[in-house]
């Protein structure tokens, strides 16, 4: 009798340490799941930004832009004559 007693008691013990091993697995599991979904969703919401490409003509100016300035403002000013 007292074997059977113990036996009932250990399988007691066992079943319950089965149960909240479950539980914690399931949980973690959960948990794991969810930031995984979150991580997902943020990358689908993330705006690819745009790279700016110049013109083949282009030029990038050199000293202090004199030779610019002169350029264009003989250009502005006829373009405000007419």
């Amino acid at each position: 009798m007292e074997s059977s007693l113990g036996f009932m008691a250990v399988f007691a013990v066992s079943g319950s340490v089965v149960f909240v091993a479950s539980q914690f697995h399931k949980r973690l599991l959960s948990d794991y799941l969810d930031k995984f979904e979150l991580e997902i969703r943020s990358r689908e919401n993330v705006v690819m930004k745009k790279k700016v490409r110049f013109a083949a003509d282009v030029v990038e100016p050199s000293g202090n832009n004199k030779e610019y300035r002169r350029r264009h403002s003989s250009k502005a000013k006829f373009t405000t004559e007419l």
